[in-house]
This record gives C-alpha cells, sequence and structure tokens, in this order.
C-alpha cells in the first residue's frame, strides 16, 4: 500500500512538471545564468593571478591564460556559456593598458578589463542582451 501511495505521489508530481514546462524551462535558465556567472569569476580569477605573476599588467587575449607552460597555465580551456554552448566570452574581452602623458610621462589610469558573455542567451532568465559581464573595477554586473 505505502509503495502505491509513493508511486502515485510521484506520477502526480511528474504530471504537475510536464504540466508547466515553462517552470521547469525557467529553473533550468536560472541554473544556466548561474554557471555563466561563475564561469566569469573563475575567468576573473585568473587574469587576477596572471596580473600578479606579470607585475600587474593583464594579457592582451583571454587564449593566454591556457599557456601550457605548467608554470603559466591559469586555466585549462576557456569556459564555455552552458546557454550559449560556446565561449561567449573571448571575443569581448578587453584589456586597458595604463596610458603615459608623452609630455610629463607621468602615468594615468591603470591596467583593467572587462568581457562579458556575447548575445542574449540568458533572455530565459530574464537577463538583458550581453549580461552577465564582468569589469576588473565593479565586479559582476548581472543587470
Amino acid at each position: 500500500m505505502k509503495k502505491l501511495a509513493i508511486i502515485s505521489a510521484l506520477l502526480l508530481l511528474a504530471g504537475a512538471v510536464l504540466a508547466q514546462p515553462e517552470g521547469f524551462l525557467k529553473a533550468r535558465s536560472r541554473g544556466q545564468l548561474t554557471a555563466c556567472k561563475s564561469n566569469e569569476k573563475n575567468l576573473a580569477t585568473a587574469l587576477e593571478m596572471y596580473a600578479s605573476d606579470f607585475g600587474g599588467r593583464y594579457p592582451t587575449n583571454l587564449l593566454i591564460l591556457t599557456n601550457k607552460d605548467p608554470k603559466f597555465e591559469y586555466l585549462r580551456y576557456i569556459p564555455t556559456c552552458p546557454a550559449a554552448g560556446k565561449d561567449t566570452y573571448s571575443a569581448t574581452y578587453k584589456m586597458t593598458s595604463i596610458r603615459r602623458d608623452p609630455k610629463t610621462g607621468k602615468t594615468t589610469g591603470s591596467e583593467s578589463f572587462s568581457f562579458h558573455c556575447a548575445g542574449h542567451n540568458h533572455k530565459a532568465a530574464d537577463t538583458p542582451p550581453n549580461k552577465p559581464a564582468y569589469n576588473s573595477n565593479i565586479g559582476l554586473i548581472v543587470r
């Protein structure tokens, strides 16, 4: 009798989920957004580790982080956005160098970087296009 009650409850729950697929899809898209944000934080950590090893300078592109030299391999590979199924970060990566005034020789600003998940991959999670984004001065930007 207990087995029948458990099976009935499971079937009822499965029917409720199947009857409302948008709820399931919304939960899945939010999970993908969370994974994408995690990817961006991991990329930012790797960029900061690189800068720590290279005198505060960031790499000119993200692929440098996957250098096969074990001493400087910060990532095994560039992660993929789970919603897009591909690398959506590398093409948007921008590194801003320190600028020197040619007349005075003084530096202005500091090294910084930014990148974002290119496209409207997280629309189902109510996220605007090209978000989430990461900026070395601000951090993670979702909206």
